[in-house]
């Protein structure tokens, strides 16, 4: 399964994330949204499939190669108990989409990763890890490492694509806090230990905020512009004209 090779070992004490900012607005979004809806797939399929593809790309794989995207899922909702928002705790779990990439079929992947994470939320993969850290997982940091290794070297993906959603923000809350003009929302993820790129995804005020994240040294600053450029690339080449 295709991951993502970084360019070097960064101990984990050492790593840092580095940002990159690229957003989709107006007529590109509309229609992008619009094809979302014409191909059958969601809005994070396709952001999904853009990135395998780049990082597909960048390694010079050949076409239909398999590689694997993460995505974060919330379970919030999934829970006996109401969890509020403002609680914070380990609410959110991920699962891999295994994916042939077709550089010339984004909307195939696209439909191909919705498909395999409806299959696996519907195993209940998304729990397991929960499972395998409490039955497995070291009792504390110090002789943490050698699972850690594990995990980075062989773990089912490490790189992925967080969609938060949408938000009619700041028409939500003031315009204004103190002297600062609110005027919309972003964010980013950040990256554990196992990953080395990552996306996060907001929509608010008719904009698409796609805020790339890489670990400094393992991969280059030169390499995450071109693959979070690349990404972006091919979804507005799929939103079409």
């Amino acid at each position: 399964m295709g991951r993502l090779r970084p360019e070097r070992f960064v101990p984990f004490g050492r790593r840092r994330t580095r940002m990159l900012h690229r957003s989709l607005g107006g007529d590109v979004l509309d229609r992008l949204t619009a094809a979302c809806r014409r191909e059958g797939t969601t809005l994070h399929g396709v952001l999904a499939a853009a990135l395998a593809c780049a990082v597909a790309h960048d390694a010079q794989a050949a076409p239909r190669s398999w590689f694997a995207v993460g995505s974060p899922l919330s379970l919030r909702d999934e829970l006996s108990r109401e969890v509020h928002q403002d609680e914070a705790g380990c609410y959110v779990s991920a699962l891999h989409s295994q994916v042939r990439y077709q550089p010339d079929d984004v909307w195939a992947m696209a439909r191909s990763i919705n498909d395999d994470l409806a299959a696996r939320k519907k195993h209940g993969e998304q729990y397991e890890v929960f499972d395998l850290l409490a039955a497995q997982g070291p009792a504390g940091t110090a002789d943490s490492e050698p699972f850690i290794r594990h995990f980075e070297e062989n773990g089912p993906f490490n790189f992925f694509v967080s969609n938060i959603g949408r938000f009619a923000f700041p028409t939500e809350l003031p315009a204004a806090a103190g002297t600062w003009q609110l005027s919309g929302a972003q964010f980013v993820g950040g990256i554990s230990v196992v990953g080395y790129l990552g996306s996060s995804v907001t929509t608010s005020q008719g904009r698409l905020s796609w805020n790339f994240t890489h670990i400094e040294g393992a991969v280059s600053a030169g390499r995450a512009r071109r693959i979070a450029d690349d990404s972006v690339r091919r979804v507005t080449a799929a939103a079409g004209n």
